[in-house]
């Protein structure tokens, strides 16, 4: 298990909605293939933030989410409650074991950033009530100008691991992008599903 990057930027909380279109997608995912162990059962769930407000939030909401799934699930600051204390493997190693888990789950912000796209100028055909052939009212369609547009994404990366404490080593990574989300709570929740989604596929978890 490698060392456990000291923080998540600030910047991960701080979404805003910019435009109609939102998603988070694993943009690139990887599983052990030879990974002998049993299925995971119980997952600890770590979030290293420079704001340990902002970390504990992120553990009991990722957690919360595993619960709601099925899953088992501990959030990491109800048995580390000082982010300075899980620096190194041998830290980690200990908090699992604590946790009385099988599993760890580190997720770690990779950046933020935007994209600009630009939206093209369209004609659009409104219909509007007018009088037709023999007097009868009858649609008539005509043309509105709409001038084209930038719209500015707001791109957020994380990325996510899990080591299984039978082996201390990765059994599951994932880089995920989410664009244009309205809150972390948003984030987390589509991420959680992502997770949980292809490592049950994998076999790691039931």
């Amino acid at each position: 298990m490698t060392g456990v990057p000291r923080f998540f930027a600030t910047g991960f909380v701080a979404l805003i909605l910019l435009s109609a279109c939102t998603s988070t997608t694993l943009v690139q995912k990887w599983h052990d293939p030879e990974y002998p162990g049993q299925k995971l059962q119980k997952i600890l769930v770590l979030g290293v933030f420079k704001d340990d407000t902002r970390r504990r939030a992120f553990e009991q909401a990722f957690a919360d989410q595993l619960i709601a799934s099925g899953r088992r699930a501990v959030a990491g600051y109800s048995i580390v409650p000082d982010s300075a204390d899980i620096e190194s493997k041998e830290a980690v190693v200990a908090a699992v074991k604590k946790a009385e888990a099988d599993a760890v789950l580190i997720t770690h912000f990779k950046g933020a950033s935007t994209e600009e796209r630009n939206v093209p100028p369209r004609l659009d055909y409104v219909p509007t009530m007018g009088v037709g052939y023999y007097g009868y009212y009858a649609p008539v369609y005509r043309a509105v100008y709409q001038p084209g547009y930038t719209i500015v994404d707001k791109i957020v990366g994380l990325e996510t691991r899990v080591y299984a404490l039978s082996t201390e080593k990765l059994v599951w990574a994932g880089n995920s992008r989410s664009v244009n989300a309205s809150s972390s709570d948003q984030v987390i929740r589509e991420l959680t599903g992502l997770v949980v989604a292809d490592m049950k596929q994998h076999g790691l978890i039931d």
